[in-house]
């Protein structure tokens, strides 16, 4: 029996092959436009009709109404453009083993996009161009927050490049929020991943091989999750050069740079964890905290492991700012000697560290203008409160007390004093003994005992630094007596 339309609904309702008829209200009658090829109908509240056609989920850049190809040979510039067509800008995009070569992806604005391949080294994304990034995610900077790309995936690729170029980005992040990137490989880029204006993202099992710079974080973003992030044989590691607040760095390993493993060189980078990271083999220092003109402040490294495998001057270099601190961390060269583990600068402020290891390191600590902390003369590998003014202060159960990794002097030569020692002690028949440089040793104390048999003279450093009754270029202490002297920035105070 043929079905014939109701006299009440007008023949010209419908106006396509394909149109159906729906209800769109009690007792109310309306047309569903046919939708495009290869789409289905699907129950959808929202719409007048209460259905939808959409493309399947997800749509496939290989199926044939997209027209991808992974032969490493043809440009699948087109593809993109039609899959993020399909699904309205907004939805899932799978990609099938292959290797397809294009020209740069742009995730459009609105984001909530989705991208996934079949795994790293299964799913490649080969970019040709010279400067496009392989992938960039770039919100709308204009109208506020409600325009950052939101809700952004991208999971199990490699993306690489036909060349390294300096400039070139392999993942460029900007102005963008909830985001998630997983089980990616970027390889072969000038910047692996430049991460700007983008928050309450994660990064997780991302490995970043072969390029200028592996991870450049370029400006303002809190908070953010960077979860087994793993840069290999780049120029440098990962630079964090603007104002980084709230991050935390969860495991993964930074190695084989050939310049500084971790840069974090500006002021405004602050709340900042490392936690179980592995730094192994970089040619530079494995972290440089500071510049010469500012620095970093509250920068945590905990249970991390400082690696080497041919002899080196040192791993940390504190320069500027603070604090910092290393908690449970683990120092060794497995094949040659690691000179010095941290180094301090004059300009880098309070510096904690406690509880840690050391294999084939001859320098626990080194500070500026003093001898170094060797890892032999350490009495307990762990301290609280190493300030710019060289106060240190080992953990008790109940309480702080002071103590130095430095012995007392006992010396009957002439001696150039350095800071950092509970006591001088002087035992020669007569001689002289100058005093440490005003500028730098500020703060310091230096009690000095003569317990010679003839007199000691003590010797500014330069001109008249000396004050006890008026400014003077150097005092005399007799046999048996002591003096004490105080580093007020300006004289070393008689007291």
């Amino acid at each position: 029996m043929a079905y014939k339309v109701p006299a009440s609904v007008a023949a010209t309702i419908v106006d396509a092959k394909g149109d159906l008829i729906v209800g769109t209200a009690s007792d109310t009658v309306g047309r569903l436009a046919v939708g495009s090829n290869g789409q289905a109908k699907v129950a959808d509240s929202s719409t007048a009709s209460g259905h939808a056609y959409l493309y399947p989920r997800p749509v496939s850049l290989v199926q044939p109404s997209i027209g991808g190809v992974g032969d490493n040979s043809t440009s699948n510039n087109a593809a993109w453009t039609a899959a993020l067509a399909a699904i309205a800008n907004h939805g899932e995009i799978y990609v099938p083993p292959g290797i397809y070569r294009y020209t740069g992806l742009t995730i459009p604005t609105t984001g909530l996009v989705k991208i996934k391949g079949a795994g790293r080294g299964k799913t490649i994304l080969r970019n040709t161009h010279a400067s496009n990034p392989s992938i960039a995610v770039h919100g709308n900077p204009v109208g506020g927050e409600v325009n950052w790309a939101p809700g952004v995936g991208i999971s199990d690729f490699t993306i690489d490049a036909t060349a390294v170029n300096a400039n070139q980005r392999g993942l460029s992040v900007d102005f963008a929020h909830s985001f998630d990137f997983n089980n990616i490989d970027i390889a072969g880029h000038g910047v692996g991943i430049r991460h700007a204006l983008g928050w309450a993202g994660r990064y997780c099992n991302v490995y970043v091989l072969n390029c200028t710079k592996g991870f450049l974080g370029a400006d303002p973003s809190t908070p953010l999750t960077l979860d087994n992030m793993n840069i290999y044989a780049c120029g440098t590691g990962m630079e964090l050069a603007a104002s980084a607040v709230g991050w935390k760095v969860l495991g993964g390993t930074i190695a084989s740079s050939t310049g500084v493993g971790l840069l974090i060189g500006v002021v405004g980078e602050q709340s900042i964890s490392f936690d179980g990271m592995v730094f192994e083999g970089n040619a530079g220092d494995d972290v440089q905290l500071g510049g010469v003109a500012g620095g970093p402040q509250s920068i945590q490294f905990n249970n991390c492991h400082f690696l080497a495998h041919a002899n080196k001057a040192r791993s940390i270099f504190y320069q500027y700012h603070g604090p910092a601190s290393f908690i449970d961390c683990r120092w060794r060269n497995s094949a040659g000697t690691l000179t010095t583990a941290i180094e301090q600068a004059a300009t880098g402020a309070n510096l904690i560290v406690r509880g840690a290891s050391y294999e084939n390191v001859t320098n626990y600590l080194k500070k500026w203008e003093t001898a170094p902390y060797t890892v032999a003369s350490i009495v307990h590998p762990s301290f609280v409160g190493w300030t710019q003014n060289g106060f240190e202060s080992h953990s008790q159960e109940h309480g702080i007390r002071r103590k130095s990794t430095l012995g007392v002097l006992v010396s009957s030569a002439a001696e150039t004093l350095t800071v950092g020692r509970p006591a001088y002690i002087y035992t020669g028949t007569g001689g002289t003994w100058n005093l440490p440089p005003i500028p730098t040793n500020a703060n310091e104390p230096l009690p000095i005992k003569n317990r010679g048999s003839g007199t000691l003279t003590l010797q500014s450093n330069s001109g008249s630094q000396i004050y006890n009754t008026a400014a003077q270029a150097s005092i005399t202490v007799a046999a048996g007596a002591s003096v004490n002297l105080v580093n007020d920035s300006t004289y070393w105070a008689v007291l």
